[in-house]
Parts: C-alpha cells; sequence; structure tokens
C-alpha cells in the first residue's frame, strides 16, 4: 500500500516525566503506519539505560536501542543509548559522544538532522520534560515542511518542554500523549490520500 516515498520519520523528545507520556503513545500508536519512531529522552550520562526493554512492554513494533550508522526502517521504534547524541543522514542513525556540558540538546540536535534529511517526511513530538530542548528542532522541522505534535502541558509531568514549544512555535497539533498516536494516524493517512 505504501511506497518508499510514503515513509515517514517521527521524532520523539521526551525529558522529566516523559517516560509515562511515550509509554501512553506507545500503547496507542497504531502498528500498520509507514513511519519509524526515534525516541530521544534525556538519560543519565553514565548509567545504563533500560528505555528501550520498557517500551518494548508497551507495543508490538520492535524496539531497539540504536547502533551507530544503523539504517532507518518503517515499523521499528529506535532508542537513543545512553551518553551519545544522534543524528540522522541518508536515513542512517549516527551515534556520537554527548559533549560535557551542563545542558542537554540532544532533542534538538537530532530533529534538526531530520529536518534536514526528510524534509516534509519529517514529524516532531515533544513530551513531557523541563527546559527548552525541542524548540529549535520543532522550528527547523516546521520550516521543512514538516508537522509538530505537542504533547498538552496541563496533561505532562513536566510542563516545561511541551509549553516553550507552543510558545515559540505553532505546532499543528497540542494533545494528551495517546491522542497524539491517534491524531498521527490520521495525518498521516490524509496526507498519503491528498
Amino acid at each position: 500500500m505504501f511506497e518508499e516515498k510514503d515513509q515517514y520519520a517521527v521524532a520523539l523528545g521526551a525529558s522529566a516525566g516523559g517516560l509515562q507520556s511515550l509509554i501512553a503513545f506507545f500503547k496507542s500508536v497504531p502498528t500498520d503506519l509507514p513511519a519509524a519512531y526515534i525516541v530521544i529522552m534525556h538519560l543519565a550520562r553514565d548509567r545504563s539505560s533500560y528505555l528501550a526493554e520498557i517500551l518494548a512492554n508497551h507495543t508490538t513494533l520492535p524496539v531497539y536501542k540504536i547502533e551507530n550508522n544503523q539504517a532507518l526502517q518503517p515499523g521499528n521504534v529506535y532508542v537513543i543509548p545512553e551518553g551519545t547524541y544522534l543524528r540522522i543522514q541518508d536515513s542512517f542513525l549516527e551515534t556520537f559522544d554527548r559533549p560535557h556540558t551542563p545542558t542537554n540538546s540532544a532533542i534538538d540536535v537530532f530533529m534538526e538532522s531530520l529536518a534536514t534529511d526528510k524534509g516534509s517526511k519529517a514529524i516532531a513530538i515533544v513530551f513531557s520534560g523541563y527546559g527548552t530542548d525541542g524548540v529549535n528542532g520543532a522550528l527547523a522541522i516546521s520550516a521543512a515542511g514538516g508537522k509538530v505534535l505537542v504533547e498538552e502541558p496541563q496533561e505532562a509531568i513536566e510542563k516545561s518542554m511541551p509549553q516553550a514549544v507552543i510558545s515559540l512555535d505553532h505546532p499543528d497539533y497540542v494533545g494528551p500523549a495517546a491522542e497524539l498516536a491517534l491524531h498521527l494516524r490520521s495525518l498521516i493517512i490524509r496526507d498519503f490520500t491528498a
């Protein structure tokens, strides 16, 4: 039904409080969409993360902790490893060491590269978290013709990240995490049939 040109890359940015939001999203997201999901969460630098294993318990989609130069495939979920930043080029995920800076900009770094790589087939979703990471990435994806969805701040455990995107960008949709999954489906189907 879907061809390669119809395939989307969905970047999911989350920080403090974002785990419950991601779980709600993956419990609700349809498994038949021509989309790959890349989870960019603020993780402790020096502690092993079990985020991939946790998310795998809440979706039938295959979930992978990203390995360097991993090819993006629709129908899969990819999770950033601890201690890294991530970018995408020619549909390959590339990890590199996270800089020793006080702020974590992993969401912006990845979304900005996704905007360049996927253009109008890039979708950003910003969930619960502290700070403003995700704002520049959302702006880049919007400018490239992609779509931006944001968790409703009143539903988020930590409001500042989604609120920052709403304040500084004009997201295409704002809603609870589970509704974002359903809206994503309608957005992709609508685009495919347009």
